[in-house]
């Protein structure tokens, strides 16, 4: 067993938006937990935002789905839980998501997701804003989702049961620090 896996020390589940990082001022975190809170309503999904200064000598990917995991995020065999993960001081960003969630929100969708709403605003240092954005795009992807008829082709599409992980892993991405005016990641 690797040691610094043993170590890891998760922040406490405080709702939905668990801000250890200090990113977001009062007014973001209750906009965020609102729209959260309305989504889960209306859909059962769950979406959790966290940001954390130290992934604690862990990669991010390895941080997410151990949170994910450890918070138990999603209903029990929906699996339907999404973790938005920002780790500012390692300039990295995640999206966990639930294996009942993989064909609604994936690889690809997430992929855009990071790129085209969160990494933009995290390049400038807006990290409320990029959080928001990032917010509102799976809102809007797994809103859709929720629509009787994508239901009905959710229904009707083979299931995969080839991973026996209760989350799927997806993109992490680091935004770099500009320095001497240059951009280390475009």
């Amino acid at each position: 067993i690797n040691d610094a896996r043993a170590e890891l020390h998760f922040p406490p589940r405080t709702g939905f938006v668990v801000d250890q990082a200090e990113l977001l001022d009062a007014s973001s975190r209750a906009m965020l937990t609102q729209k959260l809170m309305t989504l889960e309503a209306k859909t059962t999904n769950e979406l959790i935002v966290v940001t954390v200064p130290s992934l604690q000598g862990a990669s991010i990917e390895d941080f997410g789905y151990r949170l994910a995991n450890y918070w138990r995020i999603g209903q029990p065999e929906k699996y339907n839980g999404v973790l938005l993960l920002v780790a500012p001081n390692e300039h990295k960003v995640r999206i966990e998501v639930g294996s009942g969630l993989e064909r609604t929100l994936t690889n690809a969708t997430a992929s855009n997701i990071i790129e085209g709403s969160i990494l933009p605003q995290f390049r400038v240092n807006d990290f409320p804003d990029g959080i928001a954005r990032g917010i509102d795009a799976i809102i809007g992807v797994l809103s859709e989702a929720a629509t009787p008829q994508k239901q009905q082709q959710a229904q009707r599409a083979p299931m995969s049961l080839a991973h026996p992980m209760k989350l799927k892993r997806f993109w992490a991405y680091e935004w770099a620090k500009f320095e001497s005016g240059n951009p280390f990641f475009t």
